[in-house]
């Protein structure tokens, strides 16, 4: 299995990557300190990995 992280949420391309880690505690932590909208995804990997996605909840208009 290749080890890939999307920089941009695979569902929402406007929440891009903000910050990651192996500990859900400390994931959580640092969606509670955002001011933006977020979205988490789990990666199940040998060691799980935790990512925290920011970006703006709507897509603006060309």
């Amino acid at each position: 299995m290749a080890r890939l992280v999307f920089y941009h949420h695979p569902q929402a391309e406007n929440f891009s990557l903000k910050y990651s880690s192996a500990s859900v505690a400390e994931i959580l932590s640092q969606r509670e300190q955002s001011d933006e909208s977020t979205k988490l995804i789990g990666y199940p990997f040998e060691t799980p990995v935790y990512v925290l996605y920011e970006g703006d909840s709507e897509i603006e208009s060309a």
